[in-house]
């Protein structure tokens, strides 16, 4: 199979595509597209749509959502319960997947909260009707911004750090005070004999630490001081 373009060539082979960008040749001064569209509209864009949040950054900014209570156990749905209509469905004689889908269109079964004892486990009815109660950990006072704006953290912490400066300083003389007084630097003289004693003082005999008493006397294998004849 050969095939011979405008310009003379021969192509042996297959016929090739006329839309391939590798091998199409581009016109000069004019731009390469690199597939055949149909004409698109003058204000068309490629690209995936933007899709935009309908709710803006001043209505997350401006806006506060309070905390509801949640809803009581006992008036929530929690949804089909499959399991029962399973059940029930094969006593009805349901053996199929057909069979069990149009038998779930006719019949239903609801899923019941656990129940412990006789009460079920919620909380008090009163407590979720009252939409001034709230569940959790007490909140810390807000702070006002002013304070944020203003360094008000800022200059106490400066004021805590000179006040604690203050009390050491203070402390520190205290303790000059109380050395220079004659009875301190005589008790402190007296400690310094008595350490100057006690450094000058033979040490005790070192404990042995050998503990078999048995073999306190046996000989060593090993001359450890050197005999006449080799000294």
């Amino acid at each position: 199979m050969a095939e011979i373009t405008a310009d003379g060539d021969v192509i042996v082979g297959r016929r090739r595509p006329k839309n391939n960008p590798l091998i199409r040749r581009i016109e000069v001064g004019k731009p390469a597209f690199h597939n055949d569209l149909p004409p698109l509209p003058p204000n068309y864009t490629f690209g995936a749509p933007l899709k935009r949040d309908p709710e803006g950054a001043g209505d997350v900014m401006l806006t506060w959502q309070s905390h509801s209570p949640p809803v009581s156990k006992v008036t929530y749905d929690f949804g089909r319960d499959f399991v029962s209509l399973n059940r029930k469905g094969i006593s009805d004689g349901c053996l199929s997947a057909k069979q069990t889908t149009e038998y779930r269109k006719t019949h239903d079964a609801r899923i019941k909260p656990k129940v412990s004892a006789k009460k079920p486990l919620i909380a008090p009815l009163a407590l979720i009707s009252d939409p001034n109660h709230s569940f959790g950990a007490r909140s810390e006072p807000c702070e006002r911004v002013a304070d944020l704006i203003q360094n008000r953290w800022e200059y106490e912490w400066v004021a805590e750090q000179k006040r604690r400066c203050e009390a050491l300083e203070a402390a520190k003389d205290d303790e000059r005070k109380r050395h220079s007084s004659p009875k301190v630097r005589a008790a402190d003289k007296r400690l310094a004999a008595l350490a100057a004693e006690r450094s000058k003082a033979t040490t005790p005999h070192p404990r042995e630490t050998f503990t078999l008493p048995q073999f306190r006397h046996v000989p060593s294998r090993f001359a450890t001081t050197p005999t006449p004849e080799y000294a």
